[in-house]
This record gives structure tokens, C-alpha cells and sequence, in this order.
């Protein structure tokens, strides 16, 4: 028995890959198109009982299967609303973290520019005190402005 090889009738089933979860305004969009097609049959009272009562049919099967039934667009906004203020909040956090970085950069770059400022200055000074004692001639006082021997 080979269980690779069983097939079923649903063909989301063998593609292998999941359903991608609609977002909440492509699912505003929708309920507001619902809403729309309910209106143009003559509301939920007149013609568009039917179309109303198909609707909601729909959802209960969905309901019924196991599925998230996301119809209420007063919810849906509040949730837009809500991700879109997340959103907002979050890139203010990596906005000011990014900044922080950076002047940490900017604060090590000026550190290192100092010390090696420093480190010149001070190799030059161990020079100038090298070349100044150079001139000293053991045995004898002050510097030395030439050969003895004229």
C-alpha cells in the first residue's frame, strides 16, 4: 500500500502548499462588496433577502468547518486601525534604535580620531626631545654649533 499515491477531489489539497490568509482589507473589501450586492438587490428586506440569506449560509458552513469567519466591518476596521497604529509604533522603535546606533558610531569614530591625534602628538614630542638631546656632545656644555676645527 502506497499512501503517496492516494489522491482526494480538492485540488488545494495536492498542490501541497498552504492557503495564503487574506489581509483585512482585502476582507473589508469584500464584506463591503457583499453589503453593496445585498443593496442592489433591494436590501435586506425586499430582494435581497435571498441574497442576504446565501451570505450567511456561506459564513455558517465556514463557521461549521472550522474556519474564522472574519464579516463584521466594524471589527474589521477597529483591526486595521489597530495594526496600522503597531506599525506606526514600530518603526518609530527602529527609527530611534537606528539613531542610537549611529551616534554610537559617530561617538566611537571621534574617540579613535582623538587617540590617534594623541598618539601622533605625542610620537612627535618624544622626537623633538630625542633631537633636541642629540645635540648634547658628551664632555662638554650647551650645543654644539659646528666643528671644533674651523
Amino acid at each position: 500500500m502506497a499512501f503517496g499515491r492516494i489522491t482526494t477531489d480538492d485540488v488545494a489539497l495536492n498542490s501541497g502548499r498552504k492557503k495564503k490568509k487574506e489581509s483585512k482589507e482585502a476582507l473589508l473589501r469584500k464584506v463591503q462588496a457583499r453589503q453593496k450586492a445585498i443593496d442592489d438587490a433591494g436590501g435586506e428586506e425586499g430582494g435581497g433577502k435571498a441574497v442576504a440569506e446565501k451570505f450567511a449560509w456561506e459564513a455558517a458552513l465556514s463557521r461549521a468547518s472550522g474556519e474564522k469567519v472574519l464579516d463584521d466591518p466594524k471589527l474589521l476596521q477597529k483591526s486595521i486601525k489597530r495594526e496600522a497604529r503597531a506599525k506606526k509604533k514600530s518603526r518609530e522603535k527602529w527609527e530611534e534604535r537606528t539613531a542610537k546606533v549611529k551616534e554610537q558610531m559617530d561617538a566611537a569614530q571621534t574617540k579613535r580620531k582623538s587617540n590617534i591625534k594623541a598618539r601622533k602628538d605625542g610620537k612627535m614630542e618624544r622626537k623633538m626631545d630625542k633631537a633636541s638631546n642629540k645635540r648634547n656632545r658628551p664632555g662638554f656644555e650647551g650645543r654644539s654649533d659646528g666643528f671644533i676645527n674651523k
